[in-house]
């Protein structure tokens, strides 16, 4: 290797052949990192939360996949960050996105342009519903979290959230 590695130049393997004095240095020149509690999955339940952003990425194949970042903005919570992702990769998959896109504020008829519809969306304060379903493939089940949009709220932080703006 050419790269310099915690300033030392690593061999070119990494056997016990002696050769590995800088490996042995920096193990006995560094403390454990602090191990800190995992945290747990958001329970099941309905939240307030902010959309923080919408990504553009791909899939493991190639497709491309919209993720909004979601921050829950009330109760004990707070602060908890939640993705929800779309690969509209069919016209209903894009109509459901488009109605996400639109419960979070943006003009869906001005057609797509991801800066505009993030400038749109950020800030926005939504009602939404967090759930969980198990699902099989190949033999393994897997547990899936669902983030449903139930409604727009207002983008004012400090408006207040009553019980007759909430859908539940």
């Amino acid at each position: 290797m050419t790269d310099d590695f915690f300033g030392k130049t690593p061999p070119a393997a990494f056997g016990n052949d002696g050769k590995n004095d800088w490996l042995s240095d920096l193990w006995s020149q560094t403390e454990a990192a602090e191990q800190k509690p995992r945290r747990e999955k958001i329970p099941a339940g309905e939240y307030i939360a902010a959309v923080e952003g919408l990504k553009l990425e791909a899939t493991k194949q190639g497709k491309p996949k919209f993720t909004f970042t979601l921050k829950i903005v009330d109760g004990v919570l707070s602060g908890r960050l939640l993705w929800k992702s779309c690969v509209p990769s069919s016209p209903a998959a894009m109509a459901y996105f488009k109605a996400d896109v639109a419960m979070c504020g943006a003009n869906v008829s001005d057609g797509y342009d991801l800066e505009s519809i993030n400038d749109s969306i950020t800030g926005q304060r939504l009602a939404i519903s967090v759930n969980y379903r198990i699902r099989s493939w190949e033999g393994k089940s897997y547990e899936n979290q669902n983030i449903y949009f139930n409604k727009s709220l207002s983008r004012d932080p400090s408006a207040p959230v009553d019980d007759f703006d909430v859908p539940f």
